[in-house]
């Protein structure tokens, strides 16, 4: 069996395992087996699997991975509900002490070894997550985009990661313990910037041959074709006619810009900062600066981070616009070696027709000298004396 299937269901069976533990979880603290119902989601991540090994022989998408999104859809409603739970008891002050040591209940005869307090185990389902999306990435076949691009790629997904699992210790403070609104909005941004995961940034487009468009009279092509092979006869068709171009594909397109696609040309990374503000520093900014002017809340953590969302983001619009004026740059650049290739092609072409007219009228000159010239029968047929 390829190494590339091994790695797939390896890892699809390590994200059942964390869902299978969550929800296990989720059913001891909230007392109520129609939980294990929500392992019905896992059937999406089953159909993927048998998708990627079946049809795709475990190779990856490019730009997209499907298991991750389909694994963080099955866990993260288990993590609501987990962090929820712990909130409420830390709200209503029940009495008992949330840090006593827990197990997870037997099941079938079978027990985890493992015990943590209530609020261990939210924190280590969580954190545990997160790694598991890193560890995954960078040991599930690399499919299209290269090994520069995921070496890149785990690294800004550890960078997201410490950013994102920072975003819950606002759930230090009391004040924002009980703001239901406040509560819920850190879950959903929370939510909501782990599906960045499911995104390959670091994937490039593919340079394609680009076609240049040179209108070219009936009689130049006439003229092109006479040099290659007089005694071909060109086939009647609609390109034949006087106003359709002739297409001249210019080999691959080195240059960092494809005009044809004007200021996509670079969406790859337009799209990538525009995801990466849209889902995390844009949304992790707006809860900070909520949590700091409505609640004062100041302290080291609250104040470094927002900190480092607002420079993030002042960089990435930077960058945004560096990405945008080199883009125009490149795109003129382009346009400019563009005219210069179908000037010198269309000069050649011209060349070409000059050539063949100078041997034509060559050619009617040695005929004209040849019909001026006077000879006699004598000359030209000389009869044996019988």
């Amino acid at each position: 069996m390829p190494l590339t299937i091994i790695s797939a269901v390896v890892i699809r069976l390590m994200f059942v395992l964390h869902t299978f533990i969550s929800v296990w979880r989720v059913t001891d603290v909230l007392q109520e087996s129609l939980y294990w119902l929500m392992l019905v989601s896992l059937i999406a991540l089953v159909v993927e699997a048998l998708v990627t090994v079946i049809k795709r022989k475990g190779e990856e998408w490019k730009w997209f991975c499907p298991s991750f999104f389909c694994y963080l859809s099955a866990v993260i409603p288990a993590v609501w509900l987990l962090e929820i739970n712990r909130l409420d008891r830390l709200d209503e002050l029940v009495t008992g002490n949330t840090t006593a040591a827990e197990q997870l209940s037997s099941l079938y005869g079978v027990e985890v070894p493992i015990v943590l307090s209530a609020n261990q185990w939210v924190l280590a389902i969580e954190q545990s997550l997160l790694f598991l999306l890193i560890i995954a990435r960078w040991l599930l076949p690399k499919g299209e985009i290269t090994r520069e691009q995921l070496s890149q790629l785990l690294f800004a997904y550890i960078g997201m990661a410490s950013d994102i699992m920072e975003l819950l210790y606002l759930f230090d403070e009391d004040k924002v313990v009980r703001d239901l609104v406040l509560r819920y909005a850190i879950l959903g941004v929370w939510s909501l910037s782990l599906f960045q995961f499911c995104l390959v940034y670091t994937a490039t487009k593919t340079r394609k041959p680009r076609p240049i468009f040179i209108p070219i009279r009936r009689s130049m092509r006439h003229s092109s074709r006479s040099q290659q092979g007089g005694s071909q006869r060109s086939r009647p068709s609609q390109a034949s006619t006087d106003d359709n171009p002739t297409i001249i594909t210019i080999g691959d397109n080195t240059s960092e810009v494809d005009p044809d696609d004007g200021c996509c040309s670079c969406e790859t990374e337009i799209w990538a900062i525009g995801l990466i503000v849209l889902l995390q520093d844009g949304p992790f900014l707006t809860v900070r600066l909520f949590s700091i002017i409505k609640y004062s809340i100041f302290n080291y953590n609250i104040i470094f981070f927002t900190t480092k969302n607002v420079l993030v983001l002042l960089l990435q619009f930077y960058r945004l616009a560096v990405v945008l004026i080199e883009t125009k740059k490149a795109q003129k650049e382009e346009e400019k070696r563009t005219e210069e290739v179908t000037h010198e092609l269309i000069q050649k072409l011209h060349g070409k027709k000059k050539k063949r007219k100078d041997k034509e009228n060559q050619a009617e000159k040695d005929t004209s000298v040849t019909e001026n010239t006077p000879f006699t029968v004598s000359e030209t047929l000389h009869v044996p004396d019988p």
